[in-house]
């Protein structure tokens, strides 16, 4: 070997060295780079696994046998009370005719104390207890939505459900643009197709238990 090809040798070498030490850099940053998409890609899997369900509360609420019953207890009450009111009313306004036609002092006295009587002790004592029976209906409803959550947090953990939503429809209506723009943010979901829909299955489980 001349001396002239020993010295293209000395040169060639550190070149070919340093480009199979850059190759070898860029062949670890690509597999690098693959199983960090390959890491992303688990993760999505991971997340497209996630079990949503999606609940109508309205729904519920209208098939929930002991909300159903209790309402219904509720709504005989006031109905009943109302009667009550209205059959005083009708004794009051007889006494009031009463008490315009009689002459005689002793007797409208008589009967200013029966008025007296059924304004306090029958009118004014009825219609408190009816706005206490009127205040149940908030206590009732409250309750129930406490009764709801319950039993989708126990109905959702027992089926494997990592999330439950709440579908209040595609329909908005309200009196005025605030009280339907009020209600359109409300709303956490747009969309969802029926087969993430429990409601029915949450229905049973609640009517079961």
């Amino acid at each position: 070997m001349s001396k002239k090809q020993i010295s293209l040798l000395a040169l060639t070498l550190p070149v070919v060295g340093g480009v199979v030490f850059i190759s070898i850099i860029y062949i670890m940053r690509i597999r690098e780079s693959i199983r960090a998409v390959i890491e992303i890609s688990h993760e999505r899997e991971d997340e497209s696994s996630l079990k949503i369900g999606t609940i109508d509360i309205n729904k519920i609420v209208y098939n929930y046998e002991k909300h159903k019953k209790e309402k219904h207890l509720l709504k005989e009450k006031i109905e009943t009370m109302k009667g009550e009111i209205e059959d005083r009313e009708k004794e009051l306004e007889k006494y009031l005719i009463e008490q315009d036609s009689e002459k005689d002092p002793v007797k409208r006295k008589e009967i200013a104390g029966k008025i007296d009587k059924v304004r306090t002790e029958g009118i004014l004592d009825i219609k408190f207890k009816l706005n206490k029976l009127k205040d149940r209906k908030k206590v009732l409803i409250m309750g129930l939505y406490k009764e709801i959550c319950v039993a989708v947090e126990i109905y959702a953990k027992e089926n494997k459900y990592e999330m439950v939503m709440v579908d209040l429809g595609s329909e908005v209506e309200g009196e005025t643009t605030k009280e339907i723009l009020n209600k359109i943010n409300a709303r956490t979901v747009i969309y969802a197709d029926k087969k993430y829909d429990i409601t029915d299955a949450v229905i049973k489980f609640m009517n079961k238990n």
